[in-house]
């Protein structure tokens, strides 16, 4: 089996077609209020939702409607759909200048109406008004500075021939006339806003409601909520969720994906994964058991699954020979979701794996041993202490010994190596060889 032909991109599906989680509903429905506004002024739509709850694969999904409703309409009555993204510029007078930049070049393509792409050509005027004056560095060689200084002057005076007569608020006038006379609705779409700073962020808004708040444009904005409320919280006094509710007039919740779909996609690319290993080595009942005891908490969303399985296979195949499939697996949600705790379990293979014999079953050594456990566990936010203790139990059975009565003899040695669980201290090792110093031969 090729290691590449089970990895899974992080990437939003494109159509409806690869949709697996039910969705598209959803998504038409969110194409078809864009497509209902028919009113003149501009407005502004919000799609919510946590990261890696599947914004931009409902934002495909929803474009994609819009295109195939549109198919039958006349070329005059087809919206115009604008993806910009503003994390591809690194400072804020970027951010503005390429925005009206985008939408200028975008209005004057071949096809749109003499009054489209008039509004392009007078868009390109009201953005070179702004990177006219943008800042001047004030510190760094003095070359630099004179040709930053040479390099805006020159923009400024070009845009002061068409300001001569028109003062941004004429422009910004013809720009309405033109705008609201031309039969498209004009779509941009601005995806990922959480991912920039705070300042970008209020930015993005005030571009939305203030300098491109044109006739005939719709804005869908994607992000997540509580993180765009607590930055604007941070930059507007405070007032995070009153600013965003006066920008943002249709919002959107990202629907949950249920659990069962997102156990079905995990179970799917895990039976994917395994293709080749022998049948006899899955132990569904120990499965079971790990799943239902911690395993199942770590899986909350479709990139969670693809992070997981991608890390998963890359392992298994250099030591699935070598492991318990059902132990790699868990040990692999450990170290994706919580490597602080792998790392502990990896450095103390002492207290992890093996049995307490007759000398070491002192109230002291498992006060200690239990102590250092406690550690270990509290390194991780989520799940809870409890489940994962009983995560780390089922896997650990040593752990068993240490916070309760129940002592293993030496003959559950013997089983656990043959099994090749993780908890014999003859096979432990190899669960983590990729995170041990080069060098180290498999025992095959």
């Amino acid at each position: 089996m090729e290691v590449n032909k089970v990895f899974a991109p992080d990437q939003p599906i494109k159509s409806c077609k690869e949709d697996i989680l039910g969705r598209k509903s959803f998504a038409q429905s969110l194409g078809d209020a864009i497509l209902n506004y028919k009113e003149k002024e501009s407005i502004v739509v919000g799609l919510f939702g946590e990261w890696g709850s599947g914004k931009t694969s409902l934002i495909n999904m929803a474009l994609e409607h819009i295109n195939d409703v549109s198919r039958g309409k006349t070329s005059d009555d087809k919206p115009i759909i604008i993806k910009f993204n503003p994390w591809n510029y690194s400072d804020q007078n970027q951010l503005i200048i390429q925005f009206f930049r985008q939408l200028s070049v975008t209005l004057r393509k071949p096809g749109y109406s003499k009054d489209v792409k008039k509004a392009g050509e007078w868009l390109e005027i009201y953005g070179k008004f702004f990177e006219a004056f943008t800042f001047i560095p004030i510190v760094g060689p003095l070359a630099h500075i004179l040709s930053s200084m040479s390099k805006n002057i020159g923009a400024a005076a070009k845009a002061w021939d068409n300001l001569k007569s028109n003062d941004l608020n004429s422009i910004r006038a013809k720009l309405n006339q033109l705008l609201n006379k031309q039969p498209h609705k004009i779509v941009i779409v601005i995806d990922d806003i959480d991912r920039l700073n705070d300042t970008e962020i209020r930015q993005i808004f005030q571009l939305v409601k203030s300098l491109g708040d044109f006739p005939n444009t719709i804005y869908l904005l994607a992000f997540d909520k509580n993180v765009v409320i607590n930055a604007l919280m941070r930059v507007q006094e405070g007032y995070g969720l009153e600013y965003l509710e006066k920008v943002v007039q249709i919002p959107f919740e990202v629907p949950l994906i249920p659990k069962q779909k997102v156990e079905e996609l995990l179970f799917s690319q895990l039976n994917q994964s395994l293709e080749g290993t022998v049948k006899a080595k899955w132990d569904h009942d120990h499965w079971s058991r790990i799943y239902n005891a911690g395993l199942k908490c770590f899986f909350r969303n479709i990139r969670d699954v693809n992070r997981y399985i991608n890390t998963f296979q890359f392992g298994f195949e250099i030591v699935k020979d070598e492991v318990n499939p059902v132990d790699f697996s868990a040990i692999t949600a450990i170290q994706v979701f919580m490597p602080e705790v792998f790392y502990g379990i990896r450095d103390n293979k002492e207290i992890f794996s093996g049995i307490y014999y007759e000398l070491q079953r002192s109230d002291e050594r498992r006060a200690q041993d239990k102590a250092r456990c406690e550690e270990i566990i509290s390194r991780a936010n989520e799940p809870s202490p409890e489940v994962l203790k009983g995560l780390l139990q089922k896997l650990f059975p040593k752990l068993v010994s240490i916070y309760g009565n129940t002592i293993y003899g030496p003959e559950w040695l013997d089983e656990w190596r043959e099994a090749c669980r993780i908890c014999s201290p003859d096979v432990f090792d190899v669960f983590f060889r990729l995170s041990l110093p080069r060098g180290e031969m498999s025992q095959k």
